[in-house]
């Protein structure tokens, strides 16, 4: 699914390799104009993030192509309004402008059920511990980028460390 609204506002070189997306700084950068946008309209925005949690028994390469799925099935699940990027290295966000809490649930909800089927079909069991989605709205969650972050509990910085020291 294009993106294309929001393609002028990419730097050349912000997506990820793995997966074609454009990265957190992209989507910070295009967050906070459109939660901006926002206040002017009264609207919602809500922000999607998912986090892939994967198996010990998972190779490196089988988890790549995990990671690709993930990031085609979240295209395929927003609309052309809505910006997909991969925030970290097991962690995707979705801004969905005009978006109700409920309506990103949904999303959620979707690409969580395409995942489990996609694993199934692979021989691998998806839990909710492998998956998980977080879904806050502006104004009720927040009205800035960083007031939504925080809401969503920090995922990027606090799951990014506890998977390190947990690896080493």
């Amino acid at each position: 699914m294009s993106h294309a609204p929001f393609d002028d506002q990419l730097a050349p070189h912000s997506a990820d390799r793995l997966t074609g997306l454009p990265l957190r700084e992209s989507l910070e950068r295009i967050a906070k104009q459109t939660l901006i946008d926002r206040q002017g309209v009264h609207g919602v925005v809500s922000l999607l993030a998912i986090r892939l949690e994967p198996s010990d028994g998972w190779s490196d390469v089988y988890r790549r192509r995990v990671l690709r799925w993930i990031a085609q099935a979240l295209r395929g699940a927003t609309r052309a309004s809505d910006f997909v990027a991969r925030i970290a290295e097991r962690e995707f966000m979705v801004l969905l402008p005009g978006a109700s809490n409920e309506q990103a649930r949904s999303v959620a909800a979707r690409v969580q059920l395409a995942l489990s089927r996609y694993l199934d079909t692979r021989g691998q069991r998806l839990n909710a511990r492998r998956v998980r989605a977080t879904v806050v709205t502006a104004p009720a969650d927040g009205e800035t980028i960083d007031a939504l972050f925080e809401r969503i509990g920090g995922t990027t910085a606090e799951n990014e460390t506890a998977s390190r020291s947990k690896a080493g």
